[in-house]
């Protein structure tokens, strides 16, 4: 992971696509060489040095075994160094409009270390958001048909306990259309529920604009962006 982050991409530095070294990157995904890879995320490869960096902690931990003083001081070192990384490389994509947040002191503009939780999966981050939140019956929760199943899962286990409502905002082709997502906006909507890259088609959804509709209309807004985010860089 650092060879790849620290040695080609910088993600901290505003690196632009022409810097990055393509062919040592293909070389660092070994499927490359049989496959072409089309971004699937959990299912798809994994770099070499991710693969290398993994084992080597793996083996740090259980050769002095993980409840060793040792062993916690040092899984606690390298998880606030993954936040550090993630603060830095997602806030030099602030300026692009790609995500949004504020630092520790309410600068917006920058994203500090406290505003990243380190989950196992995306589908664990869109759960924890809805377990997160009380719901009431005959809230409403606005997704559409362009979401990978773990993005409406969720919903579906909230609408049998708790008696939830699904808005279903229509697909305008393969994308959707912000002012489609307003005009389902209704009092009794609490969150939108947007992929930033739709699992579907590929394409990428206008979640910019539809976050801002979100905030001047009151309501929540969540959106998974992960692929997004590195096809920007």
């Amino acid at each position: 992971m650092d060879g790849i982050a620290a040695g080609m991409i910088e993600c901290g530095s505003g690196t632009r696509r022409g810097s990055i070294d393509l062919e040592q990157l293909r070389k660092e995904i070994p499927a490359l060489g049989r496959v072409i890879y089309m971004n699937t995320g959990s299912s798809g490869p994994s770099p070499r040095a991710a693969q290398e960096a993994e084992a080597a902690a793996s083996r740090r931990i259980y050769d002095d075994g993980p409840a060793l003083p040792s062993s916690l001081a040092y899984m606690e070192r390298i998880l606030a160094q993954a936040r550090q990384r993630l603060a830095s490389c997602l806030g030099g994509t602030l300026s692009k409009g790609i995500v949004t947040g504020t630092g520790a002191g309410g600068d917006t503009g920058t994203v500090s270390e406290a505003e990243i939780a380190l989950t196992q999966s995306a589908s664990h981050g869109i759960s924890i958001v809805a377990s997160g939140l009380r719901w009431r019956p005959g809230d409403q929760v606005i997704v559409s048909r362009l979401e990978h199943t773990s993005g409406l899962l969720p919903w579906f286990h909230y609408r049998r306990l708790y008696g939830i409502e699904l808005v279903w905002v229509p697909e305008t082709g393969s994308t959707l259309d912000p002012r489609t997502v307003a005009a389902a906006i209704t009092p009794r909507t609490r969150l939108i529920s947007i992929s930033h890259v739709s699992y579907a088609t590929g394409a990428r959804l206008p979640v910019e604009e539809i976050a801002e509709i979100a905030a001047r209309r009151g309501r929540m807004f969540s959106s998974t962006g992960p692929r997004r985010w590195v096809q920007s860089r």
